[in-house]
């Protein structure tokens, strides 16, 4: 995903589970995310994110 679009808050798609953004490192192309279903917290490439319009900001779940 490109990180021009990624902002803090936002739920996105990581490896097929539901990730929140905390912050965009845009130098290095990274973000802090944290991980919606364990509270988890790691740095991701903004590569491997991807916006899921199945994916409901007030709900990390699938439908």
């Amino acid at each position: 995903m490109d990180k021009s679009h990624l902002k803090p808050g936002m739920v996105v798609e990581y490896h097929q589970d539901a990730v929140e953004v905390i912050d965009v490192n845009t130098f290095q192309n990274t973000v802090q995310v944290k991980r919606c279903s364990d509270d988890r917290h790691f740095t991701a490439n903004c590569n491997e994110l991807h916006e899921d319009p199945q994916l409901h900001t007030d709900c990390p779940t699938y439908y």
